[in-house]
């Protein structure tokens, strides 16, 4: 081999060198993306839980923060938790009432959604943790 032949298998595994550590890179970055989108959905979630569990009912706030943790879920979190946080919007926008309309059944499903929230955000975190 002549010199230039070495230096074009030198050059060329620096270029295979630098194509793995861009592709190592943009796998980071998507991951510390997704983290913290996962991680503000999160909290959105926490906030709705919060709101029901120091309030006892449903606000709009708790509704705002629902639609948008399932908004945020809908680019970074899997089918079943999409369709629970789905579930949890829907049922906190028909709950979402004065305190003097509500029947029973509405304060059950209440203290169901409070619990069904605290579930989801285990889910949630696990998922989370499992990606990242």
């Amino acid at each position: 081999m002549t010199f230039s032949d070495w230096l074009a298998a030198i050059a060329i595994m620096v270029s295979v060198g630098s194509l793995v550590i861009a592709f190592g890179a943009k796998r980071q970055a998507k991951k510390t993306a997704l983290l913290k989108d996962r991680t503000e959905a999160i909290n959105h979630v926490r906030e709705a839980f919060s709101d029901i569990a120091y309030h006892g009912l449903i606000t709009s706030k708790t509704v705002e923060s629902l639609r948008e943790a399932r908004q945020i879920s809908l680019r970074v979190f899997g089918r079943r938790i999409k369709g629970k946080l789905d579930k949890a919007h829907k049922t906190a926008y028909r709950l979402n009432m004065p305190s003097q309309d509500r029947k029973d059944q509405d304060i059950q499903d209440t203290h169901a959604l409070r619990n069904e929230l605290q579930e989801l955000i285990q889910q949630m975190n696990r998922e989370a943790a499992v990606a990242g």
